[in-house]
């Protein structure tokens, strides 16, 4: 009986360490700095647009609003250096983007929360201000 549990007992060994396959496979990503280097004479000026977006919280936790409804972190004037509400923030600025879709640049110029306090949450408008650009091609 005790041989049976010792061959077990090896047999589970030898098979947990002989069948451990870990395999990655990874593409190394390189952040590609750019900088274009434009005067006022190579934008043209869209207007002052505005966008507003409402993000809810459960803890700290986001739910509701729209998740990911653009990249707009990655255009420029985006909210690259905005630390603070992120999600909320990108949502409002493509809101604001949907009003000139024609614009290539924006600047945003103000940001404006109000947060709403319930029990284990809160729920908080963003409003952000902008100014949207086109670059001129020639």
């Amino acid at each position: 009986m005790k041989l049976k549990y010792i061959i077990l007992i090896l047999s589970i060994i030898t098979f947990s360490f002989s069948a451990c396959t870990v395999q990655k496979k990874s593409i190394p990503a390189t952040p590609i700095l750019t900088q274009i280097n434009l005067e006022m004479d190579d934008l043209e000026y869209l207007g002052e647009i505005s966008g507003t977006s409402t993000q809810s919280y459960f803890l700290f936790f986001p739910y509701g609003g729209e998740r990911y409804q653009g990249a707009v972190s990655k255009l420029p004037g985006g909210g690259s250096n905005i630390k603070y509400k992120r999600r909320g923030y990108d949502n409002a600025l493509f809101d604001a983007l949907m009003q000139k879709p024609d614009a290539d640049f924006l600047l945003p110029i103000s940001m404006e929360v109000t947060s709403h306090r319930m029990f284990l949450g809160r729920e908080e408008v963003i409003t952000v201000r902008a100014k949207a650009f086109k670059i001129i091609t020639k």
